[in-house]
């Protein structure tokens, strides 16, 4: 994303992180709006230049606006099409092969807990693994990172506080991923409980710039730990529903309009479209500070 410093009539184009940087407050008629098939020509010259801004791009109208929105959500419908809704967990080594590959588990072992699973008619095999060979939480759990080749995490420097303003609510329940913590205001580590989501980790990366590291936790201290953060608050965040991509579009250049943002972004987080606004450039960073109302969260779910 590209942001403009301005010292009078002086224009420094770079492209940084979202990581503490400012939007500018004066911006000259250099800035061209993003969309290509802009129609304004020397109306533009008395434009002001620092808003709206939707995806490093200055819109100079409704319409120009409108086609830079209607972009996004094409590329981000798309890859739902393209399929990232992947489930490559099921071509995993199972975990019971993985523990008696260790020599964690026998042969013997491994049957009684398939045949608890199987009378219970419901369950993981890790939780009937547990009671049939005695085995601990974290072993479960490490013997699962060696199937996703992922570490197994700690809570250690969590701070559910400043994790709840990372993303809505509504997105982490959709992709049940926990985050942890920040480390050195680059790498952002997630957690998940029984299986990692990478398409979330991949839309979380593409929002906050930061480098995502995935793995997964104890279920206890997953289970644990998500209810600390969903009792924190959060960023302020608009939910609804449409219909179409099309009332999708509207819905977000209505926002936009209204909002006029210096800077705002879209991902699409499973059935969700997540779009972060920031209302004033000292708010623009990968984890929004503690003032609430210079940033803006908006979830939409396309009616099925």
């Amino acid at each position: 994303m590209a942001y403009i410093d301005s010292v009078k009539d002086s224009v420094v184009l770079q492209t940084p992180s979202l990581g503490g940087k400012s939007i500018p407050s004066n911006v000259t008629e250099t800035v061209l709006c993003g969309n290509l098939q802009c129609a304004g020509g020397w109306l533009q010259r008395w434009k002001n230049r620092t808003r709206p801004y939707f995806e490093g791009q200055w819109a100079c109208s409704r319409n120009c606006l409108s086609q830079l929105v209607t972009q996004s959500v094409r590329r981000e419908v798309g890859s739902s099409i393209a399929g990232d809704e992947f489930s490559p967990h099921n071509h995993r080594i199972p975990l019971g092969l993985v523990l008696m590959a260790q020599g964690i588990i026998t042969p013997v072992q491994l049957q009684q807990a398939l045949q608890h699973q199987r009378q219970r008619g419901h369950g993981r095999i890790g939780d009937c693994l547990m009671e049939a060979a005695n085995l601990s939480e974290g072993q479960i759990t490490r013997a699962m990172g060696a199937q996703w080749n992922c570490p197994m995490l700690t809570l250690e420097g969590f701070s559910p506080e400043r994790m709840a303003r990372l993303a809505p609510q509504a997105v982490l329940e959709e992709s049940g991923m926990l985050p942890v913590r920040v480390a050195g205001g680059k790498a952002l580590y997630l957690a998940f409980d029984a299986e990692l989501n990478p398409a979330a980790a991949l839309a979380v990366e593409q929002m906050t710039d930061l480098q995502v590291h995935s793995g997964l936790l104890p279920s206890s201290q997953y289970q644990t730990a998500r209810k600390r953060l969903a009792e924190c608050k959060g960023i302020a965040t608009n939910e609804d529903t449409v219909e179409d991509q099309d009332s999708l579009v509207k819905a977000m250049v209505s926002v936009i309009e209204k909002e006029q943002p210096v800077a705002s972004r879209l991902v699409r987080v499973g059935r969700l479209y997540w779009m972060r606004l920031w209302l004033e450039g000292h708010a623009v960073s990968c984890i929004p500070g503690e003032s609430s109302e210079d940033v803006l969260d908006c979830v939409w779910r396309i009616h099925p």
